[in-house]
């Protein structure tokens, strides 16, 4: 279990998270909500990012991770798919992943993997981000979920920047993953319903979370928009 409690987070002395409280156990979960509700932020604290004030726990299986460094985190087994995956100038997919395996102990045949998220071969051998397209970027942030297999995998806009046949893939994906791990899918839009449903959906506004429910609340913002939420 991911446990998340009375989690505040503050950047540039403002406060961002104010107060969330979550559990997540295998399956899926989306978590959506209004341009700066502070879902980013949420998910970056969850991954130890150094430039974010934290206060409240977080704990994986039991294990307290409140303050440990990110890399750490990420051996214990947290992923974090960015909204914007970053460039890395100077390296190759292809080290960046199996320097990364390494860490988790695990070898895998990097081809079939880019194969499966619908990416060429040849990426492997580009520098980490370095002129991809949007969806380029998006389909090796999901490769890197299935390469290093984690506890829980939060996934920033995952279904951002890409076509229909992605969003298809990227559903099945998330289906067969739900499985053997905890996923949590920052999304603004319903585009994934139609490939897969998550387990529960929380909405998080102002900072907090205004609203649980499953699938149904996806459909239900869909139509009648976040402000009735946040009343």
């Amino acid at each position: 279990m991911l446990e998340i409690r009375d989690l505040h987070v503050t950047t540039d002395e403002k406060e961002i998270v104010s107060g969330v409280s979550l559990e997540i156990g295998k399956g899926l979960y989306f978590l959506m909500g209004p341009n700066g509700a502070g879902k980013s932020t949420l998910a970056r604290a969850l991954a130890g990012d150094p430039s974010l004030k934290v206060s409240g726990s977080i704990a994986i299986d039991g294990e307290d991770i409140t303050s440990l460094e990110p890399e750490e985190r990420f051996k214990r087994g947290l992923f974090l798919g960015y909204q914007i995956p970053p460039e890395i100038k100077g390296v190759k997919v292809r080290t960046f992943l199996e320097k990364s395996l390494k860490k988790v102990n695990r070898k895998l045949d990097l081809e079939q993997l880019a194969r499966q998220v619908g990416l060429p071969v040849g990426i492997l051998e580009r520098d980490v981000n370095l002129g991809f397209s949007g969806g380029e970027r998006k389909k090796l942030e999901t490769m890197q979920m299935l390469a290093f297999k984690p506890r829980y995998a939060i996934l920033d806009e995952p279904d951002s920047g890409i076509d229909i046949d992605t969003i298809r893939k990227l559903g099945e994906i998330l289906e067969s993953c739900k499985k053997e791990c905890g996923i949590l899918v920052i999304t603004h839009t319903g585009n994934l319903l139609k490939f897969t449903k998550p387990d529960k959906v929380f909405i998080l506004a102002d900072g907090k979370i205004v609203a649980r429910g499953d699938h149904g609340l996806v459909e239900e913002i869909e139509e009648r928009g976040y402000s009735w939420a946040m009343e």
